[in-house]
């Protein structure tokens, strides 16, 4: 088995991994919920004014505070903003 490892990174196998990863990119991505939306576009800005080392942990309960914080009207825009991920 190790003996064929190098064989499979050499030039001889490229074909059939970037096939794979071809149709790999083909699979549909599943729609982004509203809180996926918001915490990609408002995560960085909320951890750096935390001031938060970054940490997974952090950055959860970072986004999740702020989230649960918004009003009927702003989260309305992050709905809104995931129906249209929705129809891509």
């Amino acid at each position: 088995y190790f003996s064929e490892a190098p064989n499979l990174a050499g030039s001889g196998s490229s074909e059939s991994a970037s096939s794979s990863s071809t149709s790999e990119s083909k699979r549909p991505v599943p729609a982004r919920s509203a809180f996926m939306c918001f915490s990609e576009a408002k995560g960085k800005e909320i951890v750096d004014r935390s001031g938060d080392d970054g940490s997974k942990g952090g950055f959860v309960e970072g986004v999740a505070a702020e989230w649960r914080s918004l009003s009927k009207q702003d989260r309305a825009h992050w709905e809104n903003v995931s129906k249209q991920d929705k129809t891509r």
